[in-house]
């Protein structure tokens, strides 16, 4: 970082973001956590952090959904967040934004946020490039799950736009080894400035209060979790508990939480119970109960809630998929799941009930997982990387 003119001992790190109207809803709660974790950090190190809203008004965002709206099999959708007349208006706003900034002695985008050339350092946080949409369409034939909406042409012109932006960058944060890697192979960003951060868990259960509510657990229970419901493997998960429990036993359950309404055609089966689009704390509690989480994702460029079960000593079942195995250790401190298959996947939710050593393995090191997967150490972490720039 360079040395800021109104306080030499003080530094500047600008944050920019395209934030919703209410910030700490934003990509999940992650930009504002982060956000936070970097002011409390920065102030040991004398480094102020200065928000630079990028995100564009009610009014602008409705135009854009209007302007890029469409029919599929979903009924009418709309393409505006990739699109790169959407994406122009956040850095203009980003640009606009800047001109009553102090000045700046380092950059943290968010996402891609536009092309800055102050000649400063300016760094990324991503979990997933559009390279990688791009190049699993044409190997494929098919769009990545959660970006079926999106033509290969929209994430074409999507793509060379955000190249744009990542020739102007120092460096790049990621959320997994597995993004860090394509980023390199990539080869804009500089592959000796990019490194991994991963991400936090932002569920926090209060111990005293676990022991509460594990006082009123009566049968062993399997938890799932996940609003997009198919990508993250909920129908899978139904169909391997349905098999699980015909041999198992009925003293098992599966708690499913994330759909608003049911999500199948078929009735809900037996020992499953559907809570819906849960409230936070009864997640707390969910995860606090349970004795194994199973989201076997077909995507997910970072599974976070596999962080928050370890966090929770809940041995976690994912897919041996992209940053899925950076998580979940197999026959560690969890299970990994080599293919969707409801027969293996039910053998690996026995596996996990009945496996005393992995449960009390995770249990003695849940302390660690909840300072890795903390956004104080993701925060230091960055400042340090960034403090080496200067």
């Amino acid at each position: 970082m360079q040395q800021n003119s109104s306080a030499s001992s003080t530094k500047t790190l600008g944050f920019a973001c395209e934030w919703l109207e209410n910030k700490q809803r934003t990509w999940s709660y992650v930009p504002y956590l982060l956000m936070k974790a970097l002011e409390e950090e920065g102030r040991t190190r004398n480094i102020a952090i200065h928000d630079i809203e990028c995100g564009i008004s009610n009014q602008a965002e409705l135009l854009q959904k209007l302007r890029h709206i469409s029919f599929s099999n979903e009924g009418v959708i709309s393409t505006y967040r990739q699109a790169v007349s959407y994406r122009r208006q956040i850095e203009k706003n980003f640009f606009t934004s800047l001109q009553s900034a102090p000045r700046l002695d380092a950059l943290l985008q968010i996402g891609d946020t536009a092309a800055f050339q102050g000649g400063i350092p300016s760094y990324t946080y991503t979990d997933v490039s559009t390279e990688f949409l791009v190049d699993f369409y044409r190997e494929h034939g098919r769009q990545q799950h959660s970006y079926e909406r999106y033509s290969l042409r929209h994430l074409e012109k999507r793509n060379a736009y955000q190249k744009k932006i990542y020739t102007t960058l120092t460096g790049a944060f990621t959320m997994s080894h597995w993004a860090k890697e394509y980023l390199q192979k990539q080869g804009i960003v500089p592959s000796s400035n990019i490194h991994t951060v991963h991400c936090a868990a932002n569920l926090r259960i209060d111990d005293a209060q676990a022991q509460e509510w594990r006082k009123t657990k009566r049968d062993k229970c399997i938890l799932f979790v996940g609003r997009d419901f198919f990508r993250k493997g909920g129908d899978l998960t139904i169909e391997a508990f349905t098999r699980l429990r015909k041999g198992y036993g009925e003293e098992i359950s599966l708690v499913v939480a994330g759909p608003e309404t049911w999500p199948l055609s078929t009735p809900i089966p037996e020992g499953v119970q559907f809570v819906g689009a849960a409230p936070f704390q009864d997640l707390q509690r969910y995860f606090a109960t349970a004795d194994a989480f199973c989201m076997p994702s077909h995507f997910e460029a970072f599974g976070v809630v596999f962080a928050e079960a370890l966090c929770a000593g809940v041995p976690p079942i994912g897919q041996r998929l992209y940053a899925t195995p950076e998580i979940i250790h197999h026959g560690k401190n969890g299970y990994l799941l080599d293919k969707p298959d409801a027969t293996l996947l039910a053998e690996l939710m026995a596996n996990v009930l009945d496996n005393t050593e992995m449960k009390k393995y995770v249990e003695e090191h849940v302390h660690e997982a909840r300072e890795y997967y903390s956004w104080r150490r993701i925060a230091k972490d960055m400042l340090q990387i960034l403090d080496q720039q200067y």
